[in-house]
């Protein structure tokens, strides 16, 4: 029989189908330029012979650039861990111990726990954004005077933001709260760490602190006319 490798991905629909299979999947995304990346790839091609249950896929990133960019992946060697049609985990680097032992894990202890994969999902939404506001609506229509005076305060910081509307989630805006171990909202996450709610930033800004929390790609350099609040200034 032939041995089992892993199987290339080089259509954007064949990954599509790799999230529809039963199975523990590995997706493997290396490079041909990154010398590491091809190292630890022929370590993954032996560990899809010794896991034959597990699904070893790979994406060589130069061949995917829309794939690599829609699963927002910034380096190789990454590998994104599936398990019953959800991403339940994703490594970077190259520690192949480390690779190995998620693999083991994944493959020994069947399903994630309902709250794990809340807790993965929470801390894939707290980081989306350099800098991630959790308010009360949208930035065009805030429902709560805090969450209006968290985003004119950055609107007039310049800070570039996404925000996530909890009126929109029952689940996300309860869990979200045991998770930060934070009980209202706004809430203000920087780099996927919470910073607190408006009157901790107002604090921050009295003390001079707060511009330099704001990573460098989230300093915007003129204000954008479409987040202003004029009209709402009484």
């Amino acid at each position: 029989s032939m041995e089992k490798g892993m199987e290339e991905v080089v259509r954007g629909e064949e990954y599509e189908g790799v999230l529809e299979k039963e199975s523990l999947v590995v997706v493997y995304l290396w490079a041909s330029w990154s010398e590491v990346s091809r190292k630890v790839r022929e370590m993954m091609q032996n560990l899809a012979k010794e896991f034959d249950d597990v699904c070893f896929v790979e994406i060589r990133c130069e061949m995917m650039t829309e794939l690599v960019q829609a699963l927002e992946v910034r380096n190789v060697p990454h590998c994104i861990f599936i398990k019953n049609k959800v991403v339940v985990d994703e490594l970077e680097g190259a520690n192949v111990e480390d690779i190995k032992k998620r693999v083991q894990d994944l493959h020994d202890f069947p399903v994630l726990t309902e709250e794990e994969q809340l807790k993965y999902k929470l801390n894939k939404l707290t980081s989306y954004a350099p800098v991630m506001l959790f308010i009360k609506g949208t930035p065009e229509e805030p429902k709560c005077k805090f969450t209006k005076q968290l985003l004119q305060i950055m609107t007039e910081a310049n800070v570039d933001f996404s925000s996530f509307n909890i009126l929109a989630d029952q689940n996300i805006r309860d869990s979200l709260k045991k998770h930060s171990n934070w009980p209202t909202y706004p809430q203000l996450y920087i780099r996927g760490k919470l910073i607190g709610g408006v009157d901790i930033v107002k604090e921050l800004i009295e003390e001079d602190s707060f511009s330099d929390m704001i990573p460098e790609e989230a300093k915007l350099q003129t204000p954008t006319s479409s987040r202003t609040y004029e009209a709402d200034r009484s």
